[in-house]
């Protein structure tokens, strides 16, 4: 409980949010205006059809992966701070570092067992890779 606290003192918890705000417009413009013809597309052809959530469903599902972001941009001001990353090279390695071991390649495992089409695995794990960079590259200018 004591690192908790040590961790809130020294993590500046508006960066925090701001970088989870940044994560989810990436994630809005990522799945809309940048690959949402090819990523649909790419998921009905595996057999995928996304469906109207209706009313209250589509505003549960934004508002579940901004609490995500949220905590994925806490956990990178945590690294940020223990790791003392200080500049645009550090934060680019670690954004892409996290990004690639921890969120790209369990993905690909996973994706390997669905036989998902290549395209559709580079949009998906492109996203977080670098929803996770852009955290950290915030995190580290904005302590």
């Amino acid at each position: 409980m004591a690192f908790l606290f040590k961790i809130l003192a020294h993590v500046n918890i508006l960066a925090v949010i701001i970088s989870g705000v940044a994560y989810w417009l990436l994630g809005a413009i990522w799945f809309s205006l940048i690959f949402g013809k090819t990523w649909s597309s790419e998921l009905e052809k595996h057999g995928v059809k996304i469906s109207d959530p209706g009313k209250g469903g589509m505003a549960g599902k934004f508002i579940s992966t901004f609490i995500f972001e949220i905590f994925i941009a806490f956990a990178c001001a945590t690294l940020v701070w223990v790791m003392g990353i200080e500049n645009l090279g550090q934060a680019l390695k670690l954004g892409l570092g996290l990004g690639v071991f921890f969120a790209a390649l369990p993905m690909m495992i996973a994706y390997s067992w669905e036989s998902r089409p290549l395209k559709l695995v580079l949009i998906d794990i492109g996203y977080p890779v670098t929803g996770v960079t852009l955290c950290v590259i915030i995190l580290t200018f904005w302590k």
